[in-house]
């Protein structure tokens, strides 16, 4: 989702059949830096996600992971040279933020509260129940929910 002004001007959600839950924060990662070259090129924006792997393989990994191309070779990578996990995703990942410099990745503690990352989980938990055809309309129950924590405030239901 996205914010402008402490309002959600944007959200969506999707499902993976057969993923792991990196993949799937990784694609949600991309996807956000794709809707804000998309939506809000030349602006600052955070992204923020409760998965430290995502932000450190952002602000940290990345970095030297293109410089020894692609390869994890320090300590901790077995069998030695091996590529790193996602490449597909962090190659794309890298890029787009490489193009989109005014975009930085935060951490956030997930399960503690705040507003944005309850938000965050109910879509991922939309995304899952989308893989279930059984569900007819698994968001309309959230959105009026999350109206009414907002106070009544809505938010222009956007793809991302």
């Amino acid at each position: 989702m996205a914010y402008r002004d402490g309002l959600e001007i944007a959200h969506d959600f999707g499902g993976i059949d057969i993923a792991t839950n990196n993949v799937a924060e990784l694609t949600a990662l991309l996807r956000a830096v794709e809707w804000i070259a998309e939506n809000a090129a030349g602006e600052s924006a955070t992204i923020i996600s409760d998965s430290k792997y995502v932000v450190e393989g952002c602000n940290i990994w990345r970095h030297s992971w293109r410089s020894k191309g692609w390869k994890r070779k320090g300590a901790n990578a077995k069998p030695a040279n091996q590529a790193v996990a996602n490449l597909d995703l962090w190659q794309a990942i890298d890029a787009a933020l490489t193009e989109n410099p005014l975009i930085s990745i935060a951490w956030c503690k997930g399960h503690s509260g705040i507003l944005g990352n309850i938000r965050a989980d109910e879509l991922a938990s939309i995304g899952r129940a989308s893989l279930d055809s059984r569900d007819e309309n698994p968001s309309a129950a959230l959105d009026r929910e999350y109206a009414a924590i907002m106070g009544g405030q809505s938010w222009t239901s956007q793809a991302i």
